[in-house]
């Protein structure tokens, strides 16, 4: 996908995805815009991958970034985790993120090891 979304209204170019993500996409937006504090760094939301049954993916970008992994949970979307790291293990399982979102491999921080995942 890779929608670059760095203005609230650029939410209409994330073509199918369910009006809930789309406003909270713009909140994040705003939330980024009004809290930014790098003059001239690219502030704003990629979002690579979407599920319109809950699940994304994608980067956040202010005064640096990182990568940003997005579910509904119980009915909201969030931001369940955060990273420039490898995606924790744990949390893909307690949320169930499909590998189409999250990818074939994961990190187990306890163990310090990195594990295949999948999940349908």
């Amino acid at each position: 996908m890779g929608v670059e979304i760095d203005d609230p209204a650029d939410v209409s170019e994330l073509r199918g995805a369910p009006e809930s993500f789309k406003r909270f996409v713009a909140r994040t937006v705003e939330q980024l815009q009004a809290e930014e504090k790098c003059p001239g760094a690219a502030v704003g939301v990629t979002v690579q991958t979407l599920r319109t049954d809950g699940f994304a993916i994608g980067g956040v970008n202010a005064c640096g970034g990182y990568e940003a992994l997005w579910a509904q949970v119980d009915g909201t979307w969030k931001e369940v985790y955060g990273t420039q790291d490898s995606l924790d293990c744990a949390v893909l399982r307690r949320y169930r993120v499909p590998s189409d979102v999250a990818g074939d491999t994961c990190y187990d921080y306890k163990g310090k090891k990195e594990h295949s995942y999948h999940q349908a």
